[in-house]
């Protein structure tokens, strides 16, 4: 990374690969995270086709002079935008995928 611009008050994440530059508009201020892809399969429904595989894209993101990490989930090939959620929430999401998977004896 380059320098630390003078609206930069802290540091970056650890996980920061985000440019910053000087002359960024606060609303572009954010620490971002190289992007994760996870191949899943999903099922449409009503007519859509049966199965087929998407990467669900995954990347951490923080505002500029604030301390909560959020998560952003998008599936861009398959027309999802995606949501964001915050740390916490995305660990309570995760465990909840294994519960629900767990307690139907998916495998």
């Amino acid at each position: 990374m380059g320098r630390t611009p003078p609206w930069q008050d802290d540091p970056c994440p650890a996980w920061c690969v985000s440019e910053h530059d000087a002359d960024d508009l606060p609303e572009d201020r954010f620490h971002d995270s190289s992007a994760t892809s996870l191949p899943v399969i999903v099922r449409g429904r009503l007519g859509l086709p049966r199965t087929r595989g998407v990467d669900v894209v995954l990347t951490m993101t923080r505002e500029a002079g604030t301390r909560e990490d959020w998560l952003h989930v998008s599936a861009p090939e398959a027309g999802l935008r995606g949501f964001t959620l915050t740390a916490e929430s995305a660990r309570r999401l995760g465990q909840a995928l294994i519960e629900a998977t767990d307690s139907a004896g998916a495998t």
